[in-house]
């Protein structure tokens, strides 16, 4: 442990290269997270002809992805604080992918509403988590650079 001036002991940190690494890989599942939030975007048109739906529930999907990433980040955020944020991250990485291609391959109504509820939830994680992650990986007076970059 290195002891601070104000008398604070801190935890030893894993080698920069190793931190940075980290973040690198949280900043590929942050892209991973866009493109996912984008897909119902670009496929539209294809979704409302496959399920003879209209403007007003492709709305709804919309909607039920803003709420669940809404509503999902509070709970995600006491359980970043209390239980393992690395396994957080992955099961939202994981719900994401589920998710996404349960909306890109089913043709059905309810894999069209499971899929954003899936992909609000997934992208979730990977806030709350993450930025309370980088306080395992570097020192306080390196957090605002290191979440600026994330």
């Amino acid at each position: 442990m290195v002891l601070h001036s104000n008398n604070i002991k801190e935890p030893p940190y894993p080698k920069p290269i190793v931190a940075w690494f980290v973040v690198g890989m949280l900043i590929v599942a942050a892209i991973v997270s866009f493109i996912d939030r984008q897909i119902i975007a670009i496929v539209v048109d294809y979704i409302k002809y496959d399920l003879a739906v209209g403007d007003a529930q492709i709305g709804w999907l919309y909607g039920i992805f803003a709420i669940f990433y809404a509503l999902a980040g509070f709970p995600i955020a006491w359980l970043s604080d209390h239980k393992s944020r690395k396994h957080i991250i992955a099961v939202g990485v994981f719900f994401l992918e589920h998710h996404d291609r349960c909306l890109r391959f089913n043709a059905e109504l309810l894999a069209a509403f499971l899929g954003p509820v899936g992909i609000g939830v997934g992208e979730a994680t990977l806030m709350p988590a993450p930025i309370s992650l980088m306080g395992d990986y570097f020192p306080r007076e390196k957090i605002p650079l290191v979440l600026s970059v994330l």
